[in-house]
């Protein structure tokens, strides 16, 4: 469901409804109706998952976090750079600044490790390049 979601910029509306489509698969794989009124919460538990927009932030901050290794000869270094002469194009980097920005925040303040233990080490590290 999240393939490629470390480039998404996902709206507020779009969160809801992946967090809908993802309750809905959750409910279906623990055999729960709705009526049955099991919290989202104690239904991923049970499976051993996290919230997806947790997981979606984490993609982003992991994908952003190769982005600043890398050689700044690197095409996709270079990009983060670039300044396009289309304002529409302008717009997208600002919001996914702004996406990256929101991301550190709440990382850095839930001090969310991954699993192979650099999150609040990365989460500092682009905190000082976005921020």
């Amino acid at each position: 469901m999240l393939h490629g979601s470390e480039t998404w910029h996902v709206r507020k509306e779009n969160e809801l409804a992946l967090q809908s489509a993802e309750i809905s698969m959750v409910r279906w794989m623990c055999n729960v109706k709705v009526k049955d009124r099991v919290p989202r919460k104690e239904l991923r538990e049970r499976l051993g998952i996290d919230d997806i927009i947790l997981i979606l932030q984490q993609n982003r901050l992991r994908w952003y976090g190769h982005v600043l290794r890398k050689e700044d000869t690197d095409w996709v270094k270079k990009c983060m750079d670039y300044e396009a002469p289309d304002q529409e194009v302008d717009l997208v980097s600002d919001i996914a600044i702004f996406v990256l920005k929101r991301d550190v925040k709440l990382q850095l303040t839930n001090q969310e490790v991954d699993q192979r233990g650099h999150g609040p080490r990365l989460c500092k590290k682009i905190a000082k390049h976005v921020i």
